[in-house]
């Protein structure tokens, strides 16, 4: 469904299963990047520190 919307305007409403979908996407995410930074063993890529290797 496509909603035809402006930003003076008040948002559409959100459809429950789209809340849902948005609930699961946020636990999810949470999860990954608290495993991430616990994880002493990650890699680390892209800095300063991986030109040394």
């Amino acid at each position: 469904m496509r909603f035809k919307w402006h930003p003076d305007e008040d948002p559409p409403e959100i459809e429950s299963h789209s809340k849902a979908k948005l609930d699961v996407l946020r636990s999810y995410l949470r999860a990954y990047f608290d495993r991430l930074n616990v994880n002493p063993n990650r890699e680390e890529r892209g800095g300063p520190q991986s030109l040394d290797r």
